[in-house]
């Protein structure tokens, strides 16, 4: 009998990047963060099961990440959280850094859809889609780990470092 390809596959998650956010009603430019300063990172694992025995057509996808989102407030300004809201306020003194990072565990179920290269032999068949075109439709859940911000500044003479953290 042809023996078909293993059902479910895993693969590692590495993704990084740039971080920003548009006020609405202006433009990038405008933006209170530095574009270079604001930066992100994920890593988890995913898995994808093939739904029919006999195709590859549809996968179901799911797994987990970690997310580490940051950004650096542009402007001697800093993140103040005053009920349920959080703005920026300018810092009464000059700062050296402000940085805010938000941890999240990240959980992606979505299906996918798209061709796949099938290899026969007389023993065996395997599926690849490597280098297809795929579309996927689902979603993400998942809920914060933690909120930190570090704030960095001179205070009469001396350096001092605030690290505030929330969940």
């Amino acid at each position: 009998p042809v023996v078909y390809d293993r059902r479910t596959y895993s693969d590692f998650v590495v993704a990084f990047g740039i971080n920003n956010a548009i006020i609405e009603g202006q433009s990038l430019n405008d933006s209170p963060y530095e574009l270079g300063g604001s930066r992100f990172f994920e890593m988890g694992v995913a898995w994808r099961t093939r739904v029919f025995q006999h195709s590859n057509f549809m996968r179901f996808s799911y797994g987990f990440s970690f997310q580490f989102n940051g950004l650096n407030p542009k402007d001697n300004q800093y993140f103040v959280a005053t009920g349920p809201e959080t703005t920026l306020e300018t810092f009464p003194t000059d700062l050296r850094k402000s940085k805010l990072r938000v941890d999240n565990l990240v959980v992606p179920l979505y299906f996918e859809f798209g061709p796949s290269k099938v290899t026969r032999t007389e023993t065996k068949l395997r599926y690849s889609i490597r280098n297809q075109f795929r579309v996927g439709i689902g979603g993400y859940g998942g809920f914060n780990l933690s909120t930190r911000q570090k704030l960095k500044y001179d205070q009469n003479g001396e350096r001092v470092k605030d690290k505030l953290k929330r969940g």
